[in-house]
């Protein structure tokens, strides 16, 4: 049992860093006045990973 909390507690970590760097990069991107459209494509597909992210967050919380 030790073992699989301690694998939810790295995993959550895991995630954490990955939403904060794709938060990060957001926030370059919308600092922008324009996107060109692959900028746009990019920041779609970040707030998807982001809310992905997070959703495995709360999702692993709730098992511990």
């Amino acid at each position: 049992m030790k073992a699989a909390m301690q694998d939810a507690v790295d995993r959550i970590r895991t995630l954490e860093e990955e939403h904060r760097l794709l938060d990060q990069r957001l926030r370059v991107l919308t600092r922008r006045a324009y996107l060109t459209p692959d900028e746009q494509r990019e920041a779609t597909e970040i707030k998807r990973r982001k809310l992905s992210a997070k959703d495995r967050i709360v999702d692993l919380t709730r098992q511990k």
